[in-house]
């Protein structure tokens, strides 16, 4: 999707749905009432470019025919500037909503000014705008629980903290939330490793570099990119003991690509294990079917669109959402890929709603797509 690209979007879905009657009423089974007014929503994303970031532009558009809800779209393309000019140029168009992932967590309170001026209501996704509810995952939850995978997989094969090197693949522009998911794997499989130097996640930053003497830890920035992720892997290769096992851990799946490629190119796949985020296509069948691809974040980028428009619909119909909305997430495993995913690229299955998600529920959105368990 270019920048300012009309499109017909899940976003727009919201309106629908949402404004049933003049004022949203709530049934004895606790479902809004859906309302007869239409909404228009501007929905800013991250990077169109990115396959796996695209995944949500193009599921907005197909669940936005589902609702009948008109969307105009942007492309945020993960740049300051980008993000800020397309903040103005929704604004001119006067929505009702906007969504905004912005991808640069410094230009939260510019975006902000502007959206507020107007007087536009908005969602911020995956890094914070002031005084926009939150829409995010739960990084944390994505570092801790892929070490849960991993640890048993090193003691397995042997490896321990006298031989083995973590390489943590972050994006210091992304902020801190979004790399805490490094600082989280690393904290926990220290615990697991005896030998290994003891930190906790907070006490590792942004501009941390190495942890350890060994070194045990590697910090580098790929910037969440594919081509960036194997030029610092690659670098990074140069100095690094080739006696040493790495454990990779990445962002998302472009990162996790990108750094495989340097590992590849020095035939370091055996001594290796990687760690991708996101599932999209390259993502799950690396999991499937390569034998050092050994966990695979998922957040279910397909079913953020649904999320939104309910998010959307019961913002516009007063609700006060909570500090953060979370998105469906799980880390998958070879042996819970298929649970999640059959054999295929869409999940069959996700996560129940979390609890402080139920507000989403009330709206009759999440219901219209069939794909959420219990609904």
């Amino acid at each position: 999707m270019n920048k300012g690209r009309m499109m017909q979007a899940s976003v727009a879905a919201l309106a629908l749905l949402a404004a049933g009657c003049s004022s949203s009423s709530t049934t004895s089974s606790g479902s809004s009432a859906t309302t007869a007014r239409s909404y228009t929503f501007d929905y800013a994303n991250v990077e169109d470019s990115s396959p796996l970031f695209d995944q949500v532009a193009t599921m907005i558009a197909t669940d936005g025919k589902v609702v009948s809800i008109k969307v105009n779209g942007f492309d945020n393309n993960l740049d300051g500037p980008t993000a800020l000019n397309n903040a103005h140029l929704m604004v001119q168009e006067k929505p009702n909503l906007i969504i905004d992932w912005s991808g640069v967590e410094s230009i939260g309170q510019s975006l902000a000014d502007v959206f507020h001026r107007a007087n536009i209501p908005c969602i911020a996704v995956n890094q914070q705008i002031p005084g926009c509810p939150f829409f995010n995952l739960e990084n944390r939850y994505l570092g801790l629980d892929s070490a849960q995978v991993v640890l048993p997989i090193l003691k397995q094969r042997g490896w321990t903290a006298q031989n083995t090197t973590l390489v943590l693949i972050d994006n210091p522009a992304a902020g801190a939330e979004v790399n805490s998911n490094c600082h989280y794997f690393y904290s926990y499989v220290a615990r697991g490793l005896p030998g290994m130097p003891q930190r906790t996640p907070t006490s590792i930053t942004n501009s941390t570099t190495t942890i350890g003497s060994l070194p045990s830890a590697v910090q580098i920035n790929g910037q969440d990119e594919l081509d960036p992720s194997y030029t610092v892997m690659k670098q990074e290769l140069q100095v690094l003991p080739p006696s040493r096992h790495l454990v990779i851990f990445t962002q998302n799946d472009d990162s996790a690509l990108g750094a495989w490629r340097a590992i590849t190119q020095a035939g370091l796949q055996k001594n290796t294990l990687i760690i991708g985020q996101g599932a999209d296509s390259a993502g799950l069948a690396n999991l499937r079917t390569n034998p050092d691809w050994v966990a695979e974040g998922s957040v279910f980028f397909q079913l953020w669109p649904e999320y939104l428009l309910a998010m959307g619909v019961a913002v516009l119909n007063g609700a006060h959402p909570p500090a953060l909305t979370l998105v469906p997430q799980t880390v998958l495993s070879k042996q819970t890929v298929a649970q999640y995913y059959g054999d295929g690229d869409n999940p069959i299955a996700s996560p129940p709603v979390p609890a402080v998600d139920q507000y989403l529920v009330k709206t009759g959105i999440l219901q219209k797509f069939h794909n959420v368990p219990g609904l």
